[in-house]
């Protein structure tokens, strides 16, 4: 009976010593600094993303009335997407990426400096550009400017080392972690490190 209640103390003192409390797993911590009210949340509004060299976009361009017009744009690039991801491998030989200089080559439109601006400033000004120099005010143009995704190592105690990619323009780092498989049952997570 001794041994039994001993065998027995002895694993929950193995099992309680074993556990991480959350106050030592770095990324779920809150600033110490900073008050919160319990009662509101605040999200921080985040800064538009800029584009950046080596960024692949897929930049699709719809008109109603001009299909035939259209397709000369839409060379190459027949990505579909499905709830706003690209979905995917494929963006990466079918999309546009943004050189060494800092510009994006789309059909017909040439060379356009894209490092710096956001997805919205890259769609407006693709927009101008095909209404002064190919359709009418009446076209109904339609473009679409997506980012390829964002791309990231992970390295270390992780389920999926090496690069990997987010389908979006945003993410936390707890989405990025989860994304590439989470950190196992033996990984360390007082030793997170974000370079």
């Amino acid at each position: 009976m001794r041994t039994v209640l001993g065998l027995l103390i002895i694993g929950l003192i193995l099992m309680v010593s074993s556990c991480v409390p959350t106050r030592n797993i770095t990324y779920l911590q809150e600033s110490p600094t900073v008050k919160n009210d319990s009662l509101i949340t605040i999200q921080k509004v985040q800064p538009p993303y800029r584009l950046q060299i080596n960024d692949v976009l897929s930049i699709q361009i719809k008109a109603p009335y001009d299909n035939d017009l259209i397709s000369m744009f839409n060379a190459g690039n027949t990505n579909n997407s499905s709830n706003g991801a690209v979905q995917g491998s494929g963006l990466y030989f079918t999309g546009y990426t943004i050189d060494q200089h800092g510009d994006v080559r789309v059909p017909q439109l040439g060379k356009i400096k894209a490092i710096g601006l956001t997805l919205e400033e890259l769609r407006e000004l693709i927009e101008t550009r095909l209404l002064n120099e190919y359709f009418k005010e009446n076209a109904e143009l339609f473009v679409n400017v997506r980012l390829g995704g964002l791309r990231y190592v992970m390295a270390g105690e992780v389920g999926g080392k090496g690069e990997q990619v987010i389908y979006r323009d945003q993410a936390t780092i707890i989405e990025a972690i989860a994304n590439s498989g989470g950190v196992p049952i033996t990984g360390d997570l007082t030793k997170v490190r974000i370079v």
